[in-house]
C-alpha cells in the first residue's frame, strides 16, 4: 500500500480523511465488505485519541473472528498519512486515531476561509431537494403572546434557522386561527365591554376574556364610533337564558351580539381581530422571530377546502352519521375515540379545519411538513395523522414536535400564572425584564418535550453562572483582544499555526472541527437545543486557554497563531449564536472586574490600562443594550456606557487593595528577618518600670556602628525590595553584660516537651524584672510562682472529667 491511495482533500477534512484510510484497508482485509458504513466518533477522554473507529466490531460477526484481531489486522493494513500519527487498537477491537498537530490546527484555517458560511450544509439540489415548512406558534389572535408561546417561537425559529443552515429549503408558517368560536368569544367580549362604557353594565361571563387589553380595544371602538353600537341592556339579557351553563350563556351572548349588530357584528369582529394580530406580529418581530407565511384560517372556508376535505373522507367510507352530526372514524386509525367533522347545526369542527390545512400543505409540494404544537395537543397527533391515511397522503411527511410548559421563578418561588383571569406573565413582559438574548437562550436550555425554569435572577445576572452570559463573554472577549492588537484580521488567514502545540490549543481546535457536525445532527434530529450545549462547550474551552495562555505575546508567530485560533473561535460564536437568534455584543462588562484591579501591582501597568479600558466599554450584559454586532441582521439597540463615578471607584479600590497586599508582603519579610524591636549590638534594654534615682546622673548613650544617618545594621527596607535587593541575615546580638562587667555566657536551649514547662534560657539584663505570675520564668536561683490562668495550686486542671486526666500543654514563651 502506498500513500497516494488517499490523498488528502484541500480544505482537509480529518474525518473523510480517515475514512478513506479505512476503507483503503477494509479493501485488503474484508474485499467483499467494501460498502460497510463507516463510522468515526470523537473519543470522550483525550487520551484514546482525536477519533475512534468501530470497523472492527462490525465486521467481526462477517468474518468469524475476534473482533481485537480484525482490529489489528485493519491497523497493519492502514496506508501511510503525514496527517496520522499514530493508530493503536483499544478495548474490545476499536481502533484510535491520534492526528499529527498540523492536522489537528488546520481547522482553523478552514474556519477563516469559509467565515459565515463554516458550518453550512450544502443546498440539496435536484432530486435530493428537500423543501420543508415549519409551522410555529399559531396561537389565537385571542390575546397577547405569553410565556409559553415564547418557548414555541424560539423553538420554531431557532428549528427554522438550523434547518436552512443545514442545507435544506425551509418556509417558516403562522397558521391564524381567525374562524371559529374563539374570536367570537373575544368579540363579544369586547363589545360587553364597550356598553359598560355608556352606563349599559351587563354580568361579565366568567368564561370571558379578562385582560386589560379588552377594555382597550372597547375605548377603541368607542372613540372610533361613538355610541353606533351601544344596545339596552334589557334587549341583550333577553336573548339569554336562565342557567347555570357558563358556557351557555356565553352562546347566547354571541347570538345577542350578531343578532343586535347585524352587519356591524362584522365590524367589531374585524376590528378585534386585527387588532390583537398586529400587536402578536409586532411581538414577534420585536423577538426576532419571522415568517414567510400568515395562513388564514377563513380562507380555507371561503374556498370550499374544508367541505372537500369531509367530502373525500366520506368517499373512502371513513365518515358515518349520528345524531344529525357527521363523525370521522379515528379509531381505526389508533385515536382513542371517533370525532367530530361536522355538527348537526351544520358547522365544522375545528378538526375538519385542520385536516384540510394539513392536506394543503402536501398539495403546495412540500417534502417534510414540521408542526412545533403545545405539550397539550398530544392526543391531537393520531387523529390528524389519521386523517391524512384515510385521505390517501403520506402521513409520514408529518412530524410534530411537542413543546412542554415554562414555569417562571424569582427568589426561588414560582411565579404563578392564570390565563382564564388574564394574570399571567407576557412574553412582551419577559423580555422587558431580561431582554432577547436570555429569552432566546434560556428557551434552548432544555429539549422542548422536557419541561424548563425559567429562572429569572439568573437571566438577569452578570456572572459566568448565567449560560448567555457566559458565551457572550468569549465573543467580547476576542473582540477586545482584537482591539488591542490593531492588525489586519483578514491577514490571520494565512498565519503558521505550528506554534498553537499545547494541549488546551488543540482542544479548543477539535471543538471547532465538531461545529458542522454538530449542525448536520441537530437538524436531523430537529434538536437546537444542542446548539446552545455546544456553544457553552466551547466558550468554557476558550476561557480556559485563555486564562491560561497569553495571546499578545512578543513572539510574532506564536502571536499571530494565537490570534488566528481567537479569530476563528469568534467565527463559530457568531455563527452558532445566529441560528440561536442570539446578539454577539462586541464589549461587555467583565464578570468580577475588580479582582482584576486587586492583582494589579502584582501584574503590572498593562493589565490596569487594559482592564481600564475593558471596564470603561463595557455595557449592559447579554440580556440588555449591546454595540452594533457584526453580521447582525436588524439594528440593535443603543449602547449605554457605565458611569465614570463607578469605574473611578473601581481604580481607587482596586489600587488600595492591591498596595496593601504588596505592604504586607514586605512587612512579613521584614518581621521574619529582624523584629522590630531595638535589639541592636551593646544597647541596654530601657527600664520604664522603673523610675532613675532622684540625682542620678542620666545614662550615657551607647553608640551605634556605622555613620551618623546609616540604617542599622541588619534593618531591610520596604525600598531595597523595590530595587531588587535581598534581605540580608541579621547580625547577632552580642551577650547581655553581667554586673561584673564580663559577658555572661548564654545557657543553650533544651528543646521542649509536650506537657513539660519551657526551660530558662534568657538573663535579663540589670534593673529588668518580671510580674509576679506569668509565663515567663524567673531568673536563675529563683522560685518559679503558679500560674494565673489554666490551672490551679497543686496542677489540678479547674474542669473534671476525662480532660482533666490528659496533660496540658504549656502556653507558649511571650517577649
Amino acid at each position: 500500500m502506498t500513500a497516494s491511495s488517499v490523498p488528502p482533500a484541500p480544505a482537509f477534512d480529518a474525518r473523510q480523511h480517515l475514512a478513506g484510510l479505512l476503507r483503503a484497508a477494509l479493501a485488503s482485509v474484508a474485499p467483499s465488505h467494501g460498502a460497510v458504513d463507516i463510522v468515526l466518533e470523537r473519543p470522550k477522554q483525550a487520551s484514546h485519541g482525536d477519533f475512534a473507529s468501530n470497523l472492527a466490531m462490525q465486521l467481526a460477526r462477517e468474518l468469524k473472528t475476534n473482533p481485537r484481531q480484525v482490529a489489528e489486522r485493519l491497523v497493519r493494513e492502514l496506508p501511510p498519512s503525514p496527517h496520522v500519527v499514530r493508530a493503536e487498537v483499544a478495548g474490545a477491537g476499536f481502533i484510535n486515531f491520534t492526528l499529527a498537530p498540523a492536522a489537528r490546527t488546520a481547522v482553523v484555517a478552514a474556519v477563516l476561509a469559509a467565515g459565515g458560511d463554516f458550518g453550512r450544509g450544502p443546498a440539496r439540489n435536484g432530486r435530493m431537494a428537500r423543501r420543508l415548512q415549519v409551522e410555529f406558534v399559531s396561537a389565537n389572535p385571542t390575546g397577547p403572546l405569553h410565556v409559553g408561546h415564547g418557548r414555541g417561537a424560539a423553538y420554531g425559529a431557532s428549528l427554522a434557522s438550523l434547518l436552512a443552515f443545514a442545507g435544506y429549503e425551509v418556509t417558516r408558517e403562522y397558521y391564524v386561527n381567525d374562524a371559529g368560536r374563539q374570536m367570537d368569544i373575544l368579540a363579544v367580549s369586547a363589545w360587553l365591554r364597550y356598553l359598560a362604557l355608556f352606563d349599559e353594565p351587563l354580568p361579565f361571563p366568567p368564561n370571558a376574556y379578562q385582560g386589560g387589553y379588552v377594555h382597550e380595544m372597547a375605548e377603541q371602538i368607542k372613540q372610533a364610533h361613538g355610541d353606533r353600537y351601544v344596545h339596552p341592556a334589557e334587549a341583550v339579557l333577553a336573548c339569554v337564558p336562565d342557567t347555570d351553563d357558563d358556557e351557555a350563556r356565553l352562546d347566547a351572548l354571541i347570538l345577542a351580539g350578531k343578532d343586535l349588530l347585524g352587519e356591524d357584528w362584522a365590524y367589531v369582529h374585524g376590528h378585534v381581530l386585527s387588532e390583537q394580530l398586529a400587536d402578536c406580529r409586532a411581538d414577534l418581530e420585536e423577538f426576532g422571530v419571522h415568517f414567510d407565511v400568515w395562513f388564514s384560517e377563513r380562507s380555507l372556508y371561503d374556498t370550499g377546502m374544508v367541505a372537500r376535505a369531509v367530502e373525500k373522507l366520506e368517499k373512502a367510507g371513513h365518515i358515518y352519521l349520528q345524531d344529525g352530526a357527521r363523525w370521522f372514524q379515528s379509531t381505526a386509525f389508533g385515536d382513542e375515540k371517533d370525532r367530530v367533522v361536522q355538527r348537526d347545526n351544520g358547522l365544522y369542527t375545528y378538526f375538519a379545519s385542520d385536516i384540510a390545512y394539513h392536506l394543503n400543505k402536501f398539495e403546495r409540494g412540500f417534502d417534510k411538513v414540521i408542526d412545533v404544537w403545545g405539550a397539550d395537543h398530544h392526543g391531537y397527533i393520531p387523529r390528524v395523522k389519521g386523517a391524512l391515511l384515510a385521505s390517501g397522503a403520506d402521513a409520514t411527511r408529518l412530524d410534530v414536535t411537542l413543546v412542554q410548559f415554562v414555569s417562571l421563578f424569582r427568589d426561588g418561588q414560582k411565579v404563578s400564572m392564570s390565563t382564564r383571569s388574564g394574570d399571567y406573565v407576557t412574553l412582551r413582559q419577559l423580555r422587558a425584564e431580561v431582554g432577547n438574548d436570555a429569552c432566546r437562550f434560556f428557551y434552548m436550555l432544555r429539549k422542548c418535550d422536557q419541561a424548563l425554569d425559567f429562572d429569572l435572577d439568573l437571566a438577569k445576572s452578570q456572572s459566568n453562572d448565567n449560560p448567555v452570559y457566559y458565551v457572550q463573554y468569549a465573543h467580547a472577549r476576542i473582540c477586545s483582544v482584537l482591539a488591542q492588537w490593531q492588525g489586519d484580521a483578514a491577514a490571520l488567514g494565512k498565519a503558521d499555526l505550528a506554534p498553537l502545540r499545547h494541549e488546551r490549543e488543540f482542544a479548543l481546535c477539535a471543538r471547532l472541527a465538531e461545529f458542522p457536525e454538530l449542525v448536520q445532527q441537530a437538524a436531523r434530529d430537529y434538536a437546537p437545543h444542542a446548539l446552545a450545549f455546544y456553544l457553552k462547550d466551547l466558550a468554557g474551552d476558550f476561557h480556559g486557554w485563555y486564562n491560561a495562555e497569553r495571546v499578545l505575546v512578543d513572539d510574532a508567530a506564536t502571536r499571530d497563531a494565537r490570534l488566528a485560533l481567537a479569530l476563528a473561535t469568534r467565527q463559530v460564536l457568531q455563527n452558532g449564536l445566529s441560528l440561536l437568534g442570539v446578539s454577539q455584543p462586541v464589549s461587555m462588562s467583565p464578570p468580577l472586574s475588580g479582582a482584576i484591579f486587586c492583582f494589579w501591582p502584582l501584574r503590572g501597568p498593562k493589565t490596569f490600562v487594559w482592564a481600564s479600558r475593558l471596564n470603561l466599554k463595557s455595557t449592559r450584559n447579554g440580556m440588555g443594550k449591546f454595540d452594533q454586532t457584526s453580521g447582525a441582521a436588524r439594528p440593535q439597540p443603543a449602547r449605554r456606557k457605565s458611569s465614570a463615578g463607578g469605574t473611578l471607584l473601581g481604580v481607587f479600590v482596586g489600587l488600595v487593595i492591591g498596595i496593601s497586599i504588596a505592604f504586607g508582603v514586605v512587612w512579613y519579610l521584614n518581621k521574619a528577618t529582624l523584629p522590630f524591636q531595638n535589639k541592636y549590638e551593646g544597647a541596654p534594654k530601657d527600664d520604664k518600670s522603673k523610675a532613675a534615682a532622684p540625682g542620678a546622673p542620666a545614662p550615657a548613650p551607647v553608640p551605634l556602628p556605622g555613620k551618623p544617618g546609616d540604617k542599622p545594621p541588619g534593618r531591610f527596607e520596604f525600598y531595597d525590595l523595590l530595587e531588587g535587593k535581598q534581605p540580608a541575615a541579621p547580625r547577632p546580638a552580642a551577650p547581655a553584660a553581667t554586673p561584673g562587667g564580663t559577658p555572661a555566657p548564654r545557657r543553650p536551649r533544651r528543646p521542649r516537651r509536650r506537657g513539660q514547662a519551657g526551660t530558662g534560657d534568657r538573663v535579663l539584663p540589670p534593673g529588668r524584672r518580671l510580674p509576679e505570675a506569668g509565663r515567663c520564668r524567673q531568673p536563675q536561683g529563683q522560685a518559679r510562682p503558679d500560674r494565673a490562668r489554666g490551672r490551679r495550686a497543686g496542677g489540678q486542671h479547674p474542669r473534671e472529667g476525662h480532660h482533666a486526666s490528659r496533660p496540658r500543654r504549656p502556653l507558649p514563651r511571650s517577649g
